[in-house]
């Protein structure tokens, strides 16, 4: 079974009324028109961050 860690997500909104999440962890971050738009471009950086790095194309 692989390592558990823990991420931060901060919900930030902007001062054209959209929003923006950042992951300091993995130095991700995704912005939407709402909160719900903003974490679902979020969860999908995530996910294509994650496939990259099984995939050998970052190094950290």
């Amino acid at each position: 079974m692989g390592k558990i860690k823990t991420i931060t997500a901060d919900l930030i909104r902007d001062d054209d009324g959209g929003y923006s999440v950042f992951c300091p962890e993995l130095d991700i971050s995704a912005r939407g028109r709402s909160m719900e738009d903003a974490f679902d471009k979020f969860e999908e950086a995530v996910r294509d961050f994650l496939d990259g790095h099984d995939k050998g194309r970052y190094l950290h």
